[in-house]
């Protein structure tokens, strides 16, 4: 279907990768401009897992899959803008107004939030490097293509200076390698707690309370995204390999420049706070959808999240009189 003309005053705004949502808005003939940094919280993985007929794919092909769906497909009420966004704002007549890199603006009567959320790293040299090659946040996403696997490491730090977390993050693991080895990264305290609660029957699990000098990749990465291991290196010069060093960050909620919109924030400052099934969030008609508005961050429940928000919002938009009803040309049939 042909395009229809751009405009810089659409029905909603769409920051970041709020796809579903803008499938749902174009299916109800809603005009939307979504805005694409090109910053992507899994860029460095070369595989997604978890998502029916998409198992074990690129997500790069997925993300370009999505777009030519909305743009070059049967829909013809979607704009989309390779830029990022610099400040977002509400005006006195209740539009929402961003403004891109550019400096162009744009206006819409709502505004859709999905720039994700940036993983904080343990100020150690090479872990942003080997994060999502050969550190692992979730085994669900990465453990089966490791079975089999000699041993894994696991970095017990911040959140997973909690015992419990720590335990169910190495059990996780351990399903997949043959041992188990908890870094407490100097903490005699965290490695005494991990210890308590480590149950009688779990063999192959040692505690090391060396601390985290860097980490390297084993080898330059192969077209699967693997590394071959991760090294870990320690101030006396020693050093050991794994397959993989486990790790759960905590998340800061990309939301730098859009302070005047007045977003409240969880406690950890993590995600936006939302509230109801359609995770609207302290500023009327701003909604917040996927890992930046959900403590569960997982690409399946930020899909659907965007399936159930597009709905809400045309709701919204016909209770305020925006019925975006069709108007019929003269040569239209009438049934």
């Amino acid at each position: 279907m042909s395009p229809l003309p751009s405009s810089n005053a659409v029905d909603v705004l769409i920051v970041g990768a709020g796809l579903s949502a803008a499938l749902a808005l174009a299916r109800a003939r809603r005009s939307t401009v979504v805005f694409d940094s090109g910053v992507f919280r899994n860029k460095p993985a070369k595989r997604l897992h978890n998502l029916l007929t998409w198992d074990h794919q690129d997500p790069a092909n997925l993300r370009a899959a999505a777009r030519k769906e909305l743009l070059e497909g049967r829909y013809n009420t979607t704009q989309w803008v390779s830029k990022v966004v610099t400040s977002l704002s509400k005006q006195s007549d209740g539009k929402f107004k961003a403004v891109d890199a550019s400096g162009a603006e744009w206006f819409g009567d709502r505004l859709v939030l999905a720039m994700g959320v940036k993983d904080m790293f343990p100020d150690i040299p090479g872990f942003a490097e080997c994060w999502e090659k050969s550190i692992h946040h979730c085994m669900f996403c990465h453990g089966f293509e490791e079975t089999g696997a000699a041993s894994a490491g696991v970095l017990a730090t911040d959140l997973l200076s909690n015992k419990e977390m720590c335990v169910m993050l190495a059990s996780m693991a351990r399903q997949f390698v043959g041992s188990i080895v908890i870094y407490t990264n100097g903490s005699e305290e965290v490695a005494a707690e991990v210890q308590s609660v480590l149950p009688s029957t779990a063999l192959n699990y040692t505690i090391d309370t060396r601390k985290t000098s860097k980490v390297a990749p084993v080898r330059a990465e192969d077209e699967e995204g693997s590394v071959g291991g991760i090294t870990l290196y320690f101030p006396d010069d020693d050093f050991t390999t794994h397959a993989f060093l486990a790790y759960h960050p905590r998340t800061s909620a990309n939301v730098g420049g859009f302070e005047e919109l007045g977003l409240e924030l969880s406690p950890s400052g993590g995600e936006i706070k939302t509230s109801g099934p359609f995770q609207e969030t302290n500023v009327p008609g701003c909604y917040a959808v996927g890992d930046v508005g959900n403590p569960m961050k997982a690409l399946v429940m930020a899909m659907a999240a965007g399936s159930v928000m597009g709905p809400a919002i045309v709701h919204s938009l016909i209770k305020e009189g925006n019925t975006g009803a069709w108007e019929p040309k003269v040569s239209d049939h009438s049934f």
